[in-house]
C-alpha cells in the first residue's frame, strides 16, 4: 500500500452488467461527495474485464474500474460473499452479482452491502453516513506491516 492508500477508505465493489447498472449509476450520483469524505470507489467486474468499459457504455461511471488484477481482485472480496441465507451458509455459497465492500483507512473491512440488504441498500445517504462516522474517528494504530507471532 502507498502512502496515498492508507490516509481513504475504499468502497470496492464488485459489479457484473446489466445487473448492476442501476447501483453504479448511485454510487456515480455520490461519487464526488464520498471523495471529499475521504473514499475511493473502485469498481470490480465480477466477469471478464476485456469489455468493461464498452458494456458501460454511457453510463455515468466516473470512479475508476478495475482492469489488470480485475479477476485476482474479485476472488479475494468474493471470500466475503455469504450470508445468513441457506444458500450463503453453503461450503462454497452462489456468486453474487454485485456486492460493496467499505475498508476503513487502514485496511479493516467495516461494512458489506449486497442486493436485497433493506435500506442500506435501496437508499445511498445510508452509505453516506457509514462514511461520514469513519471519516470521524480517531485513527487507531496501524495494521503491521509483516506477518508477525
Amino acid at each position: 500500500m502507498g502512502p496515498r492508500s492508507r490516509r481513504e477508505a475504499v468502497l470496492p465493489g464488485d459489479f457484473s452488467l446489466p445487473d448492476s447498472a442501476r447501483r453504479l449509476t448511485q454510487l456515480a450520483a455520490t461519487y464526488f461527495k464520498l471523495r471529499e469524505m475521504g473514499t475511493e470507489i473502485l469498481g470490480i467486474p465480477v466477469r471478464s474485464s476485456r469489455n468493461v468499459y464498452r458494456a458501460l457504455g454511457d453510463l455515468p461511471v466516473f470512479f475508476p474500474i478495475t482492469v489488470d488484477g480485475a479477476e485476482e481482485a474479485g476472488t479475494t472480496y468474493r471470500l466475503f460473499r455469504r450470508d445468513l441465507s441457506a444458500e450463503g451458509q453453503r461450503p462454497d455459497p452462489p456468486p453474487l452479482r454485485h456486492m460493496e465492500l467499505l475498508v476503513d483507512r487502514q485496511g479493516y473491512l467495516r461494512a458489506r452491502w449486497i442486493p436485497g440488504d433493506g435500506a442500506g441498500w435501496a437508499d445511498p445517504s445510508r452509505l453516506l453516513a457509514e462514511v461520514e462516522q469513519l471519516a470521524k474517528e480517531a485513527p487507531r494504530a496501524p495494521a503491521p506491516e509483516e506477518h508477525v507471532h
